[in-house]
């Protein structure tokens, strides 16, 4: 959104890929657990001695199923598997999306399109940030990935273990398997979170800005001050 572009433009550089670092950083505590889940069970690994019983087709019944099974043989740590490599990850990750989205918002704003609301701006800007982002960080990913995936062997004993043995077995091709795959799921998660970003800010900065908001804000303000000198 144009306006949105106006409002930051005063922002740093730095300050954009701090707040996303952060942000990539304070998401780790769920995405960690829910993504050893979710891989665990699109790929339907056994836990303990890789046995599975003759009347199960699969591992796992459901998520809550697999989620035991993690509790009962590695404890709470055991959901945080390849928290370190996730961290490599994401905090650079939403750091560098958030800079290439400001960017190539400001860049499709300068050409004077047509798009007062940002649904266009938005979902560009968004879209190729998020592809950009995750193809630069697709290393990382695939070392979280094989970490997270390592819950019956065991076979590496952290991130750095991980890559030097996944290096030395099949080289540096193998930190950007599934490179392209990434890079086009990223596009439309990418877009879509630039998307609502924009209509989220342009809404609240509407609700900011009217009359009867300023005037419930002021009045709160008031109560509390005189609250405080009540108190004093």
């Amino acid at each position: 959104m144009q306006g949105n572009t106006q409002r930051v433009t005063h922002v740093t550089h730095s300050a954009i890929f701090l707040a996303g670092c952060i942000g990539g950083a304070a998401q780790l505590v769920v995405s960690c657990p829910s993504d050893v889940i979710k891989i665990m069970l699109q790929s339907d690994i056994p836990i303990g001695n890789g046995t599975v019983s003759v009347a199960k087709t699969r591992c796992y019944l459901g998520p809550m199923e697999c989620i035991g099974e993690v509790l009962r043989y590695y404890g709470w740590r055991g959901l945080y598997r390849g928290l370190g490599a996730m961290a490599a990850r994401d905090l650079p990750g939403y750091g560098l999306y958030l800079l290439f989205f400001q960017h190539l918002e400001d860049l499709i704003s300068n050409r004077e399109t047509h798009d007062p609301y940002g649904v266009y701006t938005g979902f560009v800007a968004g879209g190729i940030a998020g592809s950009m982002s995750w193809g630069l960080l697709t290393p990382f990913d695939v070392i979280k990935s094989r970490l997270q995936a390592d819950v019956m062997s065991r076979q590496y004993k952290g991130f750095w273990d991980c890559l030097q043995s996944s290096v030395s077995q099949h080289g540096l091709r193998v930190l950007y398997r599934a490179f392209l795959p990434t890079v086009i799921r990223a596009f439309p998660s990418g877009a879509w979170s630039g998307f609502f970003y924009n209509q989220t800010a342009g809404a609240m900065e509407t609700l900011w800005s009217s009359e009867a908001t300023r005037r419930r804000l002021t009045d709160i303000t008031s109560r509390l001050r005189g609250k405080d000198a009540k108190k004093d």
